[in-house]
């Protein structure tokens, strides 16, 4: 991950029973990333209302984190939704503290 200039920038994949969890902090778009998250059934990330971009092919999508803080559906829906339902097609989590994500384990 790159979150320059703090070093060190971390992320995380898990790979368990044939399902796969990808998991990224603060970072820019990179090929890292990219390859890290490849193919995950689901993608945990903090995100920024900029022109987002999801070209990992995950499942589901859980946004964690966002800036801004919205506490309302409406502006959450405006935020971040729709811009990222333009271009994602999977399942959309909004995270907020306490959000349980739960997966089949076969």
């Amino acid at each position: 991950m790159d979150h320059s200039p703090v070093l060190p920038a971390l992320g995380y994949r898990v790979d368990f029973a044939g399902k796969s969890v990808a998991i990224r902090g603060d970072t820019i778009d990179t090929e890292g990333l990219q390859d890290m998250s490849q193919g995950a059934d689901v993608l945990v990330s903090e995100v920024m209302n900029k022109s987002f971009l999801q070209d990992a092919g995950v499942g589901t999508l859980v946004l964690a984190r966002q800036v801004p803080t919205l506490d309302d559906d409406v502006q959450i829906g405006f935020a971040f939704r729709t811009p990222i339902a333009t271009i994602f097609g999977g399942e959309l989590i909004v995270g907020v503290d306490g959000t349980s994500v739960t997966g089949p384990v076969p």
